[in-house]
């Protein structure tokens, strides 16, 4: 749906809590705003991890920040889970990281893009197909934008899934916090950069 949906220009909001839900409904709903917008929230409900993250009231947060991070770990809605676990591993193996957490993901903020542009290796996952899906989005609009690092997007690239829970799913398609670990360590050996 955000890969459909993007494609029709359409402003396209996911939530990672119930508070986030909450907000947003009302922020959408009001006589002030016009034209379609969607909002998309994971089937299942909230996880007690991410309900415990404050709505801010913005359209993207950083979970994580710091001045010296050459690596940003973004996604949105449930997949957020699994970025602050990997972005866990990556800090027990001395690999300094950001966590970006989108709540509005598509149309991007030129805020956002200049917040990225700081970032020599941005990971993006997305528990959605790779073809058409926002990170693609979001890797056009950086490179558009003059950025010049390597951008590592994790996503579904076969649609035919396994029937299997959730968390088997992630693990199949690369989505679980140990392959997003992978990810960012290859993209490291890659460019050889240094955190």
């Amino acid at each position: 749906d955000p890969a459909f949906l993007s494609q029709v220009g359409m402003p396209i909001y996911a939530p990672s809590n119930y508070a986030e839900l909450t907000y947003w409904m009302h922020q959408l709903l009001k006589e002030s705003i016009h034209g379609p917008r969607a909002i998309r929230y994971p089937r299942g409900g909230g996880g007690a991890e991410l309900a415990s993250y404050p709505c801010a009231g913005q359209e993207y947060d950083f979970l994580k920040h710091s001045e010296d991070a050459s690596i940003v770990l973004v996604s949105y809605a449930d997949e957020i889970a699994d970025i602050l676990q990997a972005s866990e591993k990556l800090d027990a193996q001395n690999v300094k990281n950001d966590v970006l957490k989108l709540v509005k993901i598509y149309p991007f903020t030129g805020k956002l893009l200049e917040e990225l542009r700081n970032y020599k290796i941005v990971l993006f996952a997305e528990e959605c197909v790779a073809a058409g899906g926002i990170g693609e989005h979001l890797e056009y609009a950086l490179q558009q934008n003059g950025w010049k690092g390597r951008f590592v997007h994790c996503a579904v690239r076969d649609v035919c899934l396994p029937h299997a829970s959730v968390a088997q799913i992630k693990q199949v398609v690369g989505l679980d916090a140990e392959h997003l670990v992978q990810a960012v360590q290859g993209a490291l050996m890659k460019g050889e950069i240094v955190s």
